[in-house]
């Protein structure tokens, strides 16, 4: 049993995934919870900062502080686009952009170092693409369309807050205007016409996929969970512990997720009332073949995780980017808003 995992079963899933990953058979798909250690906070609370530094938000953007009190942040997003205009702009490249620097974490230079196929994220912020090593290509939502192209590319999935080499400062406010941020353009990005569902369908039948840095409570894997059981739905598989025809064609996938902790140190009923929450999640997700991975962590790192860095790594030193072809720098050209790539 490897000692930074919690439990029997997760060393058990963790040679699965060491064995598909070596094979070259394995997507590498990340979360907001990648970047939190770079400085970029989750959506939710660059949300609640916009507002603590807007004091006169309500006024601005037509609602009032008890709206805001009761409104999702998704909400609050739609309002403050369609309201706020440059303010709005200028605190996303403030929130999710370089600011002038790049910022580096062992955990990327490691799993551009492990032997993935792609590399999907929801994240709009540059490290990823900052800390890349042999990628073919840059797929950007929504300027590139959302097919398969080929081994080692990077899809930013809900758009990107960054502009690369040749780009224009049009061009990032181009890709600020349609980031996957507010309710309407999840709804938008998501709607079964839109190539969001069959291209994470599609992929999730093509490799095994490993999810890193998402929670239960995260929204982007929330809604992503939500489509695949959809998409089942729809296709009328019964979702169960026996998978039908359509689910059985899933490749298996992975996640890793914190065990539980009491982090208030006594509270048992919070623990127990946390435990439950967490078995009931993994029991849904494996429905949808998505296995649990989950890594030891104290109330001493609730927020370093150190015990994830450890599993990442030992996952790369077991499958260095070796079964890939060298391939060249990134081949994408700058994104022409007259032209298109």
């Amino acid at each position: 049993m490897y000692e930074f995992l919690e439990r029997e079963i997760d060393s058990s899933r963790f040679d699965k995934l060491i064995e598909i990953v070596r094979n070259g058979e394995c997507a590498l798909f990340t979360g907001a919870g990648l970047s939190k250690p770079l400085g970029y906070r989750i959506w939710d609370e660059g949300i609640k900062v916009f507002n603590e530094q807007n004091p006169c938000l309500s006024q601005i953007a037509g609602f009032s502080e008890m709206d805001i009190s009761n409104l999702s942040s998704q909400n609050i997003i739609d309002k403050c686009k369609d309201k706020l205009g440059s303010a709005y702009y200028d605190f996303l490249k403030k929130e999710f952009g370089r600011d002038g620097k790049q910022r580096h974490h062992t955990n990327l230079y490691t799993l551009w170092k492990t032997n993935f196929r792609e590399y999907i994220t929801t994240n709009f912020d540059a490290t990823l693409y900052d800390h890349r090593e042999d990628c073919n290509k840059l797929v950007s939502y929504p300027s590139d369309a959302l097919e398969y192209y080929n081994e080692r590319t990077l899809y930013y999935l809900h758009g990107r807050a960054f502009i690369v080499d040749g780009e224009t400062e049009e061009v990032l406010k181009y890709y600020l205007n349609n980031l996957v941020y507010g309710e309407q353009s999840y709804e938008e990005a998501y709607k079964e016409e839109k190539a969001f569902e069959p291209f994470i369908y599609k992929l999730l039948g093509k490799c095994s996929i490993l999810f890193v840095g998402f929670s239960m409570k995260d929204v982007d894997f929330k809604n992503l969970f939500e489509n695949i059981r959809y998409r089942l739905l729809k296709s009328h598989d019964k979702i169960s512990n026996h998978p039908g025809k359509e689910i059985a064609a899933l490749k298996e996938h992975f996640i890793f997720l914190p065990y539980p902790v009491d982090n208030k140190l006594g509270d048992e009923k919070k623990y127990k009332t946390a435990i439950k929450q967490f078995t009931d999640f993994e029991e849904e997700l494996y429905k949808v073949k998505i296995s649990v991975i989950s890594y030891k962590i104290s109330a001493h790192d609730i927020t370093e995780h150190s015990n994830l860095n450890l599993a990442l790594s030992y996952l790369k030193d077991q499958t260095p980017n070796i079964t890939m072809p060298k391939l060249t720098e990134l081949g994408s050209k700058p994104f022409d808003l007259n032209q298109g790539h």
